[in-house]
């Protein structure tokens, strides 16, 4: 069977007048209207869904396939109209809804046709939380079960509701709130990271706001103040498992061991979660039906291959490892960028080597450059794979300050992960031609250090601070652009003081002397720093 998925339409907006919006019979019509209307618009992939048509695989064989509707992706709110179901039951499964997380049999399309034909419509609704009046679209269709094809919509159930609406809002008071607001405006810039230069106080959220929110907010709730934490360490540990799990399950490709990390993710949350009703923040416990469905990630993506929002490939792991040749590599190198120098050399800036290190005050740079130069002739290097990502290296931005981003260097192929990378900052661009007549493409670097040889036990990030030599310069070098895996996002560790004003994201990675390697900032560092 070829599953064809699709994400939730609209409800139709029925003109009529005020007084009949909350009228219990006209709500009804509009969601009867909702299943007809929708069974209409399918009806012409009916004839594939039951009369087999010959197609051509991906292997090259041609076989005979029938088209099914699956999945449905649907935030909750969406899901309870199209399921016929009761707001605050779940559509999965048959779980009470005074304690969703208990669990319980799944819900099946014949299970509920079963209990509309028996019972009555109070008795359906109370006990098994089915509204009798509504006949899902899919009842129109052969092999499709409403039930199972539902789907959580990652944005709108996990990042705007879990993350946003629920653990956002649960963690703090407001003053503590103002403090972290501050931290967030001082936050190293990052490509593709939106800044929040007034915190995360803005009154209309965006889907992108939330997102970019949940990429920076949980380094921030970790944050001394006047020698004790900000937050709980249950909560901190509560955060980062629903972060862990919310990066797994969008990873492009999910084998058993990744099912394996999203089950432990969650087993996590569960439990550190508790916090919330010890504290008193959620006394009445959690059932809450976005919350709850995470539990139905898992078989949702060993029924379709796939997570619910974009694409994912799922396969068992198994002993014979050329059935998955060509297809899964999780090596990080599959996230490496190609970085190239611009075409035309900057205007008015060094044209030599002495010229360019006036400029940039290093006297040192040509010896640095005849390190760079030893190792390059009596080394061979292995290009890396390319990826996208962007380097900006700027003395003026937008006639602002300077910006010089931090970078995953390659430094040892033998390992996985960041333990085969280091942190470094960029401080310049440049390349020379050498008497052999080869162009070297370079990048004059200052190395950070690891603070300590494994992730940090409370955040899981590792934490690493700027080199410095015995005199108490900086440690720089001069690296080949192929050693560049890609940039990083660095946020600092503050101490027990509130952040001065002065403090900026222009300038913290200069004032700042540790520094957490951040693994939210998008989902290639998830899997690099890790």
């Amino acid at each position: 069977m070829v599953s064809s998925s699709f994400h939730s339409l609209q409800s139709p907006k029925v003109l009529a007048a005020k007084k009949y919006t909350d009228d219990p019979m006209f709500r009804r019509f509009k969601k009867q209207l909702f299943h007809t209307a929708m069974s209409r618009i399918l009806s012409s992939l009916k004839a594939g869904m039951t009369v087999p048509q010959v197609m051509k695989c991906p292997d090259g064989h041609f076989r005979c396939a029938i088209f099914g509707i699956g999945p449905y992706i649907a935030d909750y709110l969406e899901q309870v109209l199209i399921s016929g179901i009761v707001q605050n039951w779940c559509g999965g499964c048959i779980a009470l809804p005074d304690n969703l997380d208990a669990g319980g049999p799944p819900r099946t399309a014949e299970l509920m046709r079963a209990l509309i034909e028996e019972l009555q419509a109070g008795a359906a609704w109370d006990e098994w939380g089915i509204d009798v009046n509504i006949m899902p679209f899919t009842e129109d269709f052969p092999c499709a079960d409403i039930c199972q094809l539902l789907a959580p919509d990652i944005l709108h159930q996990l990042v705007k509701g879990s993350f946003k609406d629920h653990l956002v809002e649960w963690v703090g008071a407001k003053e503590r709130m103002m403090d972290i607001d501050r931290c967030i405006a001082a936050a190293p810039p990052f490509p593709g990271l939106r800044r929040f230069p007034d915190g995360r106080g803005f009154l209309q959220w965006t889907g992108d706001d939330s997102k970019a929110l949940m990429k920076a907010a949980f380094w921030f709730t970790y944050l001394p103040l006047r020698g004790t934490w900000y937050i709980p360490q249950d909560i901190m540990q509560t955060l980062w498992a629903f972060l862990e799990f919310c990066y797994i399950v969008q990873q492009n490709v999910i084998t058993d061991d990744t099912l394996k990390d999203l089950r432990n993710a969650l087993e996590h949350f569960h439990h550190y979660r508790e916090v919330f009703r010890d504290v008193g923040v959620r006394i009445e416990g959690f059932s809450l039906p976005r919350q709850h469905s995470l539990v139905h990630y898992e078989a949702l993506i060993r029924l379709f291959g796939l997570q619910t929002s974009g694409a994912s490939q799922h396969f068992d792991d198994v002993e014979d490892e050329d059935e998955h040749a060509g297809i899964i590599d999780e090596r990080p190198a599959l996230a490496h960028s190609d970085v190239k120098l611009a075409r035309c050399h900057a205007r008015g800036r060094a044209r030599s080597v002495p010229a360019l290190a006036i400029e940039l005050g290093i006297p040192m740079l040509s010896t640095l450059i005849a390190q760079f130069l030893y190792e390059q002739l009596n080394c061979k290097s292995t290009p890396l794979p390319a990826g996208a990502s962007h380097l900006p290296v700027f003395t003026v931005w937008h006639q602002g300050p300077a910006q010089y981003d931090t970078i995953f260097v390659s430094t040892d192929d033998t390992f996985n992960g960041m333990l085969s990378m280091e942190i470094a900052r960029m401080l310049c661009f440049f390349s020379f031609i050498y008497t052999n007549g080869r162009t070297y493409s370079c990048a004059l670097i200052h190395w950070f250090d690891r603070i300590a040889d494994e992730p940090d036990k409370l955040t899981g990030m590792w934490m690493v601070r700027p080199s410095f030599m015995g005199n108490g310069s900086k440690n720089l070098s001069v690296i080949h652009l192929d050693s560049i895996v890609r940039s990083t996002h660095l946020l600092p560790i503050f101490g027990c003081e509130q952040v001065p004003r002065a403090v900026n994201f222009h300038n913290s990675l200069d004032i700042y002397r540790g520094f957490y390697v951040n693994r939210f900032a998008d989902y290639h560092a998830f899997e690099l720093a890790s």
